[in-house]
Order: C-alpha cells, then sequence, then structure tokens
C-alpha cells in the first residue's frame, strides 16, 4: 500500500492482499487506486482476482455515506458473486456486469459450464414427466438480467437457458 497526503486529501494504491467477504471465497487485489477528500471516497479502478483464472474490476464513491458503483468481471467462479445459501445449487464461471445505485445493484450475467444442484422444483417437476434423474443439472447457456433491490429482494429477467436435459 503507498499512502500520500497532500492538502488534506489522501491517495492510496495498493496492489496484493486479498478481500474476503463472509462465506465467499477471498479474492486477490491485483489493483487499487483510491482518494479520500473531506470523508468522501471515490475509488478510481479496482481490480481483483480468484483462485482461478476470473476477474472483477471496476470503480466505485462513497458519498454522504451512500456507495455507488459500476464494475463488470469475467470467468469468476459463481461462488464468489452468490451468497453461500445459493452457492451450493449453482456453480459455473460467470461473466457480466453490473451498477449499484442507492442501495440497488442491477446487471447483466452469462453463466459458462453452469450447472445446477439440488433444486426442489425442477426435481418434482421432472418426475411428472419422466423417471430421469435431475438433482443435476447441467446448462449449456444460462444468461439473465437481475435486480437486487435494498430490501434484499431479488428479480431475474429475460431468462435464457438451455440444458442438454431438454429444458
Amino acid at each position: 500500500v503507498r499512502a500520500v497526503q497532500k492538502a488534506g486529501a489522501w491517495s492510496l494504491a495498493a496492489k496484493g492482499g486479498s478481500l474476503a467477504l463472509e462465506g465467499r471465497p477471498a479474492l486477490q487485489i491485483e489493483r487499487l487506486t483510491a482518494d479520500n477528500t473531506n470523508g468522501a471516497w471515490t475509488i478510481g479502478s479496482f481490480a481483483l482476482k480468484d483462485s482461478g483464472n476470473g476477474v472483477v474490476a471496476g470503480s466505485a464513491s462513497h458519498t454522504s455515506g451512500v456507495w455507488s458503483a459500476e464494475f463488470s468481471w469475467q470467468d469468476l467462479d459463481l461462488a464468489t458473486l452468490l451468497t453461500p445459501e445459493f452457492a451450493g445449487h449453482l456453480g459455473g464461471q460467470a461473466a457480466g456486469d453490473a451498477v449499484f445505485k442507492d442501495g440497488t445493484l442491477s446487471g447483466q450475467m452469462k453463466i459458462e459450464g453452469g450447472e445446477s444442484q439440488a433444486i426442489g422444483l425442477f426435481a418434482k417437476l421432472a418426475s411428472l414427466i419422466d423417471k430421469e434423474e435431475w438433482n443435476r443439472i447441467p446448462w449449456q447457456m444460462f444468461r439473465c438480467k437481475f435486480i437486487r433491490r435494498a430490501d434484499g429482494r431479488t428479480e431475474f429477467s429475460d431468462l435464457q437457458a438451455l440444458s442438454p436435459k431438454g429444458l
């Protein structure tokens, strides 16, 4: 970390180390640049890497107690993005972009090598149609737009999914 104070403002640059959110895999810090002026933070750029080839990069700001951000990700392990309760049901490598503003996160995502596991609704529906095992469903294509509201509700739209199992 390199920190410089000039005329009451701080400028920071960092490389190395890690960032971890509770219940999610740690991300390695490739680079981070930030300024703090009068209590307001501006993160000019950041790039984080997962344990594989996945990266997430973007920028953010924190003014008057409110965060906003724009970021994108590529080849990121889906467990890094999902809450622990959902990470056990959907896997793969994700690419996408999102904007966080006024407590709402909205964006779009594409999952490569996707696979869902132990999703009761699929298993129940499939048991009505045939006797194939549906506890594990591979996905050839899985894309969606999403909005996660400040109150925790998540909405999905424009869902496109195709499985070799006929879904």
